[in-house]
């Protein structure tokens, strides 16, 4: 690999882990939108969006909804919170907005995905 990739490569994943840990600051807050998290980056949203895209298939939207439901899944295991709390912990809107976004990712509700684990 030469030096321009190595680089590029630490930069990428420099940028990548500041991205991250701004955004598990803020996961319960349900106004998080990819133009806060491009603010708390000092870029513009549209370049946040391409930067993500350059190395990802996923968009900017469909990290965070991934990331607020694998915090969800830990949540849950733990044991300590109703789904309800969940939802609201992770930053979803409604229970149901969590009901949906959690069934459509994991392929069962909540609480039928918590008695097959």
């Amino acid at each position: 690999m030469n030096t321009i990739c190595r680089v590029s490569i630490a930069k990428f994943l420099l940028f990548f882990s500041d991205a991250v840990v701004r955004f598990t600051t803020h996961i319960g807050n349900t106004s998080l939108s990819i133009e806060f998290l491009a603010e708390q980056l000092h870029m513009s949203r549209s370049s946040l969006y391409r930067k993500i895209r350059a190395t990802s298939s996923y968009s900017p939207y469909e990290i965070i909804e991934q990331v607020r439901l694998k915090r969800a899944a830990a949540l849950m295991h733990e044991g300590r919170f109703k789904i309800n709390e969940i939802a609201i912990f992770t930053g979803f809107s409604s229970p149901s907005q969590f009901t949906k976004s959690f069934k459509r990712k994991y392929g069962k509700a909540p609480l039928g995905y918590l008695r097959n684990t």
